[in-house]
């Protein structure tokens, strides 16, 4: 009689466990029995991978990454164009703005600008540049006729502060070891659908619930091979896989343990946020 094997989901890396459990819950909330006769099964694992989800997209990184990336690629454009543009202005025959345009320059070389530094380092030499321009160098930025440089530089500032705040807010909301724990949380809720599953073709027969065993047993047979770099013999069938020990430890938040597999999530090596 044909039943569902166990796998050692535990030690699969965060985004092919991920994957991998969401594909059972989507094969089983699309079958007429299972999703019927296992109803509670189902939704216990749909509400824990729900929660799995949460940790998973917020730990392995942070979307506001990216924001703060590309809004600190532009800040970085508009100091470079400023900075050329003065250099320009100092060879102009107007004393007044050459002179202007040398004292500007000054203030980069004076605050050791560099466009590569650390965010924070950079945001904060910016926000000092800033009150420069608009304070005791406000009359250079006039003669030099460079005020909408200084106010794209100052709002693009402002916008990499806030969004770098926005993300700090966020990350200190993550309790430590959530994604671990959630991974639990979403296994022990497999596992009964795996054992009410089991439980039902003893009872009721194989019949209604062949289509879902054989498709969890292949993809049991495929994570084992592809994923946990397991070897299933030759001409072995997906019914024949061999049992593993269903509640193995799992790996701790970020660990690789599959180093060199291919994943089956590009962003599943590293679950912790992103931070410049």
């Amino acid at each position: 009689m044909a039943d569902i094997k166990s796998i050692d989901a535990g030690h699969m890396n965060n985004g092919a466990h991920f994957t991998y459990m969401t594909n059972v819950l989507n094969r089983a909330e699309a079958d007429e029995h299972i999703k019927v006769d296992a109803a509670t099964q189902v939704a216990d694992l749909k509400a824990a991978l729900a929660m799995e989800d949460k940790y998973f997209k917020t730990s392995d990184k942070n979307l506001k990454t990216d924001i703060i990336a590309a809004a600190d690629a532009e800040r970085d454009k508009l100091c470079r164009n400023y900075l050329k543009t003065l250099k320009a202005l100092m060879n102009m025959p107007d004393e007044t703005i050459a002179n202007s345009a040398k004292a500007l320059v000054q203030m980069f070389i004076d605050y050791e600008f560099d466009p590569d530094a650390q965010l924070d380092k950079q945001t904060g030499i910016l926000l000092n540049m800033v009150a420069d321009w608009e304070g005791k160098h406000a009359q250079d930025v006039t003669n030099t006729n460079t005020g909408k440089f200084v106010e794209l530089i100052k709002a693009a500032n402002e916008k990499v502060h806030s969004l770098m705040v926005e993300r700090s807010d966020e990350q200190k909301e993550i309790p430590v070891g959530a994604l671990k724990s959630a991974r639990k949380q979403t296994d022990i809720a497999y596992r009964a659908l795996v054992k009410m599953v089991n439980a039902l073709i003893m009872v009721n027969g194989e019949t209604d619930y062949a289509d879902f065993v054989k498709f969890l047993n292949y993809e049991i047979k495929r994570y084992k091979e592809e994923v946990l770099n397991q070897k299933v013999p030759e001409g072995t069938k997906p019914d024949d896989t061999t049992p593993v020990d269903p509640t193995p430890e799992e790996p701790d938040e970020g660990e690789d343990v599959n180093p060199g597999q291919p994943s089956i999530d590009d962003d599943d090596e590293e679950d912790r946020p992103v931070v410049q």
